[in-house]
């Protein structure tokens, strides 16, 4: 087994029952693992990353799991982002790709948390209204002349 396949990112305990909750009793994420993915790109769109965690006796995701269900991409596509520089996937970077993801994730996991403080505990909508928000300031940012059939009706934010 080399030291890609062995690494294991950490889900930060103090974020781990929101992901077991969310998990458990929503639709929007099968696993931890898919969650896990949602939150390192709310992290890297923030750029937001956590270097220190508190492991806990649970949350952790085995690099296996990631290629078993062909999630590891994110893992390579963040690292290449986050370095500027796609040297980071040489084989002797082992582990490092990894815990670039581990600390997007805990550093997602963290804004989402606070998107949660408000005393909202829905985080289904929670995560459906930031993306919907993303999603309308990057539909106005695009001129109206650089696409010829763009509806009218986009609202100016």
């Amino acid at each position: 087994m080399s030291e890609l396949d062995s690494a294991t990112v950490f889900i930060d305990s103090n974020y781990y029952p929101m992901v077991s909750d969310a998990v458990s009793n929503l639709k929007l994420f099968d696993s931890n693992l898919s969650f896990g993915v949602v939150a390192a790109l709310v992290g890297y769109e923030n750029g937001k990353k956590a270097r220190d965690i508190t492991k806990g006796t649970k949350g952790e995701i085995r690099a296996t799991v990631f290629q078993s269900k062909g999630m590891d991409s994110y893992v390579y596509l963040l690292a290449v982002a986050d370095t500027g520089s796609p040297e980071i996937l040489r084989e002797e970077s082992g582990a490092s790709l990894y815990k670039i993801f581990e600390e997007y994730m805990n550093g997602g996991f963290s804004i989402i948390y606070d998107w949660l403080k408000d005393g909202t505990k829905d985080i289904e909508s929670v995560l459906l209204s930031e993306m919907n928000q993303r999603v309308m300031e990057a539909l106005c940012s695009i001129p109206k002349d650089a696409v010829p059939d763009r509806p009218d009706d986009i609202p100016d934010l």
